[in-house]
């Protein structure tokens, strides 16, 4: 089981299991109503069926997003065919503000029989540390999840963990990689083979190798030197390997560490579950530490 792929991290103060499970069921799952656009809740764990599910140093819970999916560009056909017709048959020009009005009636037209889309991410807790994992790779979910727990514990203070000059310093240890110092100023992470590079004037550069990230060397450093900063790279630690970007998400995150299913014993699944997010964790929190040490994390002042 895939249990962490993608994520955003925070630092957050949360309560104790017990109380958040309380907190949680402020936001309960409800059916969008029809002029709803969309709907933010907290939700069982689809495995273990518990609102706040305790695992190793720390528990877990689960966020839903619930959104009507409206086409922009059947948006506009339809204000464009309104509009249309009001000129053909009035003879005259429609106004900003009444293009807005049909605008709006379109929108709850369609929103009424508008597909849902629904996405659920867990979310992970290490007490010890306040370090709260947001299991997905898209900013505004991770954004809606963090608002949606604000919003019914009141009290909590989250932060995103902002390493000020990321993409700087990841683009001058990257050719600092290349310039044979002496030292890897990546250690104790290591490089693996896909880097993305971004310049200001479209610049772009991008090459992932079957062999050592070497291979591609010259052209990494004649981007750099073209000023194209680092805008994706792949690391590996503790068996944990991902692709970290200039504004400190994960993607494509993988363990080379297996909690073996043959050793799950008289285990039942959602106990199977928490013992493998458990592990995951750590494995994870880990990264994120080491991570922010290398990058000489300074925390906001209190």
């Amino acid at each position: 089981m895939k249990i962490i792929n993608n994520a955003h991290v925070y630092r957050a103060a949360l309560p104790s299991p017990e109380n958040l499970a309380l907190h949680l069921q402020e936001l309960p799952y409800q059916e969008l109503s029809p002029l709803e656009m969309n709907r933010a809740s907290f939700v069982p764990n689809e495995v273990t069926r518990e609102l706040v599910t305790p695992i190793q140093e720390g528990y877990a819970f689960t966020f839903q997003f619930d959104e009507k999916i409206i086409p922009t560009s059947a948006v506009n056909a339809k204000v464009a065919k309104a509009v249309a017709k009001i000129k053909e048959k009035e003879d005259r020009t429609v106004g900003r503000k009444e293009r807005q009005e049909i605008k709006d009636n379109v929108i709850a037209d369609m929103c009424r029989v508008a597909f849902v889309k629904t996405t659920k991410v867990n979310i992970l807790y290490r007490e010890a540390c306040r370090t709260l994992i947001v299991i997905t790779g898209s900013k505004n979910i991770s954004d809606c999840a963090t608002g949606a727990l604000a919003k019914v514990a009141g009290s909590i203070k989250s932060e995103t963990i902002h390493i000020e000059g990321l993409k700087m310093g990841l683009t001058t240890r990257l050719g600092n990689y290349f310039g044979g110092s002496g030292s890897d100023p990546f250690a104790p992470f290591h490089v693996g083979n896909f880097v993305k590079l971004k310049g200001d004037e479209g610049l772009n550069f991008s090459t992932e190798t079957k062999g050592a990230i070497h291979e591609a060397e010259e052209g990494i450093l004649e981007a750099i030197g073209e000023g194209a900063q680092v805008e994706r790279i792949e690391l590996e630690y503790n068996g944990c390997n991902f692709k970290l970007t200039n504004d400190f998400a994960f993607k494509a995150i993988s363990f080379d560490v297996d909690v073996d299913a043959d050793d799950r014993g008289d285990m039942d699944a959602p106990a199977y579950w928490r013992h493998e997010a458990g592990v995951y964790m750590l494995i994870f929190v880990g990264v994120i530490d080491a991570l922010c040490k290398l990058m000489d994390y300074v925390p906001p002042e209190k």
